[in-house]
């Protein structure tokens, strides 16, 4: 019916904006048979094409930085935990 025909619109909109689990959405829809194949494989592709924008040296750069920062914060944590560093507030 006509929210089904909704649906479908906006996870073929968000899987074009590169939205990976509208993409596993209308892969299912596909797969009951309630979208066509070209209309899969159109998505599919402007999903990738999606993604492979968001590609770029410096911003791959900036999520290895981040991801050191976050293990190095984590790990400062757990360390801090583990000596018994809350008795320095006199705990």
């Amino acid at each position: 019916g006509g929210r089904m025909e909704r649906a479908i619109k906006h996870h073929m909109i968000n899987a074009k904006l590169g939205l990976d689990e509208s993409l596993d959405a209308l892969k299912m829809l596909y797969k009951d048979g309630r979208i066509s194949k070209d209309d899969f494989a159109a998505a599919l592709r402007a999903h990738q094409a999606a993604v492979d924008a968001t590609k770029s040296p410096l911003r791959e750069e900036a999520a290895v930085w981040l991801k050191l920062e976050y293990d190095c914060y984590h790990e400062e944590f757990a360390g801090a935990e583990m000596t018994g560093i809350r008795g320095l507030k006199g705990g």
